[in-house]
């Protein structure tokens, strides 16, 4: 497993349950969606505010 997919991964399993759903929800929406859709869910996934976070990122611990 490469560092990318490694880092995603270790992300993924800090998700509880509902996240994980969540997460695999949105990544076949992507996966079956055709180039606006899948623009659209880059755009929508930016705009969300990841940080700065007191104890640091929950995905990757820095």
């Amino acid at each position: 497993m490469d560092r990318a997919t490694a880092l995603v991964f270790s992300g993924f399993t800090r998700l509880n349950a509902a996240q994980q759903d969540d997460l695999i929800n949105e990544l076949n929406e992507y996966i079956r969606g055709n180039q606006l859709t899948k623009s659209s869910k880059v755009e929508e996934a930016y705009r969300v505010v990841l940080g700065p976070v007191s104890g640091g990122c929950p995905c990757c611990g820095r």
